[in-house]
């Protein structure tokens, strides 16, 4: 049998059991489609988090309670129903950051709680957050109309909020710049409105709401723990001068906390390229776990493959000692069978690759997140889809080769 007839051959076979070979490719289709999506998603992800973190700029750094267990809430979203109701950080450490260290542009604490947030009768739950006036630069907001709340209404104690896009979606004109709207059943007056900010950590921060830090402490009724501080620094923080300045802070900060000389911190300071490291590795085992997930179902579908070509092979064997007693090789009847099946993981691989560039698609677009089909994992999953045949088709080709032409015309 010449070479150029195997595959003409095998989808002639297929084609003759159009129902056998949807049923047996569904297995590959159902793993090659999760593997696509699920990759492709999870990559889209890892690199919307750290284009997100990137954008922050190489100058900024956090302080961060320390958590009982000794482990830092890095990489954590802050706790929402009650702000730092873990921590050890406050509002004076943030001032004495501000007013007691050199090399920094700007100090933003940040505390958190999840109020019901109203006006002209209509009410959403939205974060609060409480911060100072360089929170604005120091994260980079951008304002679509008014601006941020200055440091003189800060020290004034004026009830002001910024609001993010989705409170403006929620409560309409009722939370135009200059209206007034009830925060925990206190007014504030609207004098900004945010661009959209997006999702960063799981966290919609469009819909949020942003006032100062004192009056976002009396809202919590004098509970002044912080979830994080943020500090903008005026040299890189990974030079010489940005990690001698993070190294006066932790000295501050150690002499405010009275920490014993050669204990641990109640605090930790972690900068953007920490950040990125620790969310990288998390993102990326995630998928690797999700591509594992897929790939159990893959197999799956494998061994299906392999099962159906054993029953063809039972099925076919007067035709195989037919051809034998013709003048067919043991070489050409293992290639026959090994291009059948690998013909079916293909064409399962192809119609997997296009349902899970689809499913990456939806995927990403429900995560809010820039993406689509990894080129990656569709190279993958098409050698994978290939592999599956040659692997799982070869032992029911060596069966079909082994028979005997005698053996084979005598079976009923």
């Amino acid at each position: 049998m010449k070479t150029r007839q195997l595959l003409p051959l095998a989808i002639d076979f297929l084609r003759r059991n159009k129902v056998r070979a949807m049923l047996t490719a569904l297995g590959i289709i159902i793993g090659i489609s999760s593997v696509v999506a699920l990759v492709s998603a999870g990559e889209a992800a890892q690199k919307d988090i750290t284009s997100q973190v990137s954008s922050l700029g190489p100058n900024l750094a956090f302080v961060l309670p320390q958590a009982p267990s000794g482990k830092t809430r890095l990489g954590q979203p802050p706790p929402i129903a009650r702000a730092g109701s873990v921590g050890t950080l406050t509002l004076s450490d943030a001032d004495a950051i501000r007013q007691n260290v050199k090399g920094i542009d700007g100090v933003a604490p940040e505390l958190y709680a999840t109020t019901p947030v109203s006006g002209g009768g209509v009410g959403v739950n939205a974060t609060v957050l409480g911060t100072s006036a360089d929170y604005a630069p120091v994260r980079n907001v951008q304002m679509v109309q008014g601006g941020f709340f200055t440091p003189r209404q800060e020290e004034l104690g004026l009830n002001v909020v910024v609001v993010g896009h989705d409170i403006v979606q929620d409560l309409g004109q009722r939370a135009r710049v200059g209206s007034e709207i009830s925060i925990g059943n206190r007014p504030f007056t609207v004098i900004g409105v945010m661009d959209r900010r997006g999702t960063v950590g799981g966290r919609n921060m469009d819909n949020y709401v942003i006032i100062p830090a004192q009056a976002a402490k009396s809202l919590l009724v004098g509970d002044e723990r912080l979830v994080l501080i943020d500090i903008s620094l005026a040299d890189a923080a990974d030079s010489a001068q940005g990690k001698a300045t993070l190294a006066e802070v932790t000295a501050l900060l150690r002499d405010r906390h009275r920490t014993p000389p050669g204990t641990l911190e109640d605090f930790s300071i972690s900068t953007q390229a920490d950040l990125l490291q620790t969310l990288q590795a998390i993102t990326g085992v995630l998928t690797i776990l999700l591509a594992a997930i897929a790939g159990i179902s893959l197999l799956v579908g494998g061994i299906g493959v392999m099962n159906i070509m054993l029953v063809s092979v039972r099925e076919r064997t007067r035709e195989i000692g037919l051809r034998k007693a013709l003048g067919a090789r043991k070489r050409d009847i293992l290639l026959q069978f090994l291009t059948e099946s690998v013909v079916l993981t293909i064409f399962g691989g192809i119609i997997g690759i296009v349902i899970g560039s689809l499913g990456a698609i939806g995927i990403t677009g429900a995560m809010e997140i820039k993406g689509g089909p990894s080129v990656t994992a569709i190279i993958v999953a098409f050698v994978v889809s290939a592999a599956v045949g040659i692997f799982f088709g070869v032992y029911p080709a060596r069966r079909a080769s082994a028979l005997e032409p005698i053996e084979a015309l005598r079976y009923e």
